[in-house]
């Protein structure tokens, strides 16, 4: 199979990218303004709303660069590693909910799928008049403290 063909043809299908494809994809999230789509035996996701989509990128954009040290990423221009992408992904949106839950009950489990990141976001942005005023230390906390599913050796 011709990989280099195959991301050119995800890429030529109409649509947006969706930002937290890798978070979805590995059941760790939801979201309502996501599609599904295959292409041979691959499966991504495509964002149905440019406003949301640019609210995700935005977001991500921000913690990555905080989260900078904690991802061990040098250069922020370069592509981050999957391990990295979920961490910055998963651990971003644990700790968007955790502070969003700050009357939460401790006997929640944190690792519970995030319902929908739209909402997640929208709640975000209302309760803190924006992305500049969050306090990045709590999500770099949350980034730091998840740890993905390692590959097992049979």
């Amino acid at each position: 199979m011709d990989h280099d063909l195959l991301r050119q043809t995800c890429r030529d299908l109409e649509g947006l990218p969706c930002e937290f494809e890798r978070a979805l994809l590995s059941g760790h999230a939801c979201c309502t303004q996501s599609q599904r789509f295959l292409v041979a035996e691959r499966e991504g996701l495509q964002c149905q709303s440019a406003h949301a989509q640019a609210g995700c990128r935005a977001f991500l954009e921000a913690l990555r660069e905080a989260a900078r040290f904690a991802l061990k990423a040098r250069n922020l221009q370069g592509t981050l590693a999957n391990t990295q992408n979920l961490r910055l992904q998963i651990g971003g949106l644990r700790g968007l909910r955790s502070l969003r839950d700050t009357s939460a009950d401790p006997g929640v489990d944190v690792a519970q799928p995030i319902e929908d990141i739209f909402a997640l976001l929208a709640q975000t942005r209302r309760q803190w008049d924006g992305l500049a005023d969050l306090p990045y230390g709590k999500l770099v906390q949350a980034i730091a403290a998840f740890q993905p599913r390692r590959k097992t050796r049979i």
